[in-house]
């Protein structure tokens, strides 16, 4: 029998590798939680399941169960099922004594879940792409008759729009993801729908708009002065939308991403500059672990911007949270808030 080494430990991050040539991604699956923020996109899955007192969870793609380090180090409550279908997580995995991990292919452990949740989270990838399969309507029509009347359905998403919507740039008329989704969700439910992003990826959050946490952690208590002031609705028709065929693999989502900022660059320098500042400046601070030099780098880098928007105001905030600068990090956000342009 040959061992096929799936999954590497590198700086606290769960790397993935490659299944057939063997070789290492840099497709970042799950982290070992040191601290109480990560500054990624397990942030907003951990802060979604802590705007609901006593969750009761369905994550669908738990990986190594990051969201559930996370509002452990929070003190938050939740409990729930997770599916994943790598069971080498499982020395991971059986830490969670408030979560029951089930091992396999979603489509068929998902048949035998019949209880209602409060949040289902689906963040479905592998070292190729989306498991777009997971994100399709009729999934999402089963994920929706299985949360609480209450209950909200997010959906984890990676492409550009996370940084268009991020900057306050308009999103583009041409198939993206994010038409896909709304696309398909508008023609199952008249639910409340918004979009939630962080830099370069995005929640679509289907359900209630979230309640304010109340908490003393004052990581906690800037995360979700943030995400809430991020949270934008969708507005729009789904028959306006143009789709993107599958399959949604990086290669495909690295192809589009190069046609929108090469549009962009044509159509609207103005707009295209605020793009490329954003990403000069993140660069600096999410690529590796920041150093405090790298943080007043991109500091300095903002102050230096010529952009009057809450799009500027939301970096500041959130490079000062990197400094662990708490209380100024939440102030300079003054009920600002993030609008997008679809």
């Amino acid at each position: 029998m040959i061992f096929i080494k799936k999954w590497e430990i590198i700086d606290d991050n769960i790397v993935l590798y490659d299944r057939v040539s063997g070789e290492l991604t840099n497709l970042k699956h799950s982290k070992i939680v040191r601290k109480k923020i990560t500054y990624k996109y397990w942030d907003y899955l951990a802060w979604a399941v802590a705007t609901i007192p006593n969750n009761r969870v369905l994550s669908i793609g738990f990986g190594a169960g990051t969201f559930v380090q996370l509002l452990e180090k929070w003190r938050v409550p939740s409990s729930g099922i997770g599916l994943e279908i790598d069971d080498s997580f499982d020395d991971f995995n059986k830490l969670y004594a408030d979560y029951d991990i089930k091992y396999g292919d979603f489509r068929d452990t998902l048949q035998n879940i019949h209880s209602d949740f409060d949040t289902i989270i689906v963040d479905v990838y592998n070292e190729y792409g989306y498991v777009e399969e997971a994100y399709d309507s009729k999934w999402i029509e089963k994920y929706l008759a299985l949360k609480k009347k209450d209950g909200i359905v997010i959906l984890h998403c990676l492409d550009i729009l996370g940084t268009l919507t991020a900057a306050d740039i308009s999103v583009p008329k041409c198939p993206t993801i994010l038409n896909s989704l709304i696309s398909s969700v508008r023609k199952l439910t008249n639910d409340e729908l918004y979009i939630v992003p962080l830099w370069t990826s995005y929640l679509l959050w289907i359900g209630p708009f979230p309640k304010k946490i109340e908490t003393n952690v004052a990581e906690l208590k800037w995360l979700d002065t943030f995400f809430r002031l991020r949270v934008c609705p969708v507005d729009v028709l789904d028959q306006d939308l143009l789709i993107l065929d599958t399959p949604w693999s990086y290669q495909k989502l690295e192809q589009v991403n190069s046609s929108i900022v090469e549009s962009l660059k044509e159509q609207d320098c103005t707009e295209y500059n605020k793009y490329s500042n954003f990403i000069k400046i993140l660069s600096n601070v999410l690529q590796k672990e920041p150093t405090i030099d790298k943080i007043n780098l991109s500091l300095d880098m903002l102050e230096k911007i010529n952009i009057d928007s809450n799009a500027k105001i939301h970096l500041y905030s959130f490079l000062l949270a990197m400094k662990e600068e708490w209380i100024m990090a939440e102030d300079v956000l003054d009920d600002n808030k993030l609008t997008i342009k679809i």
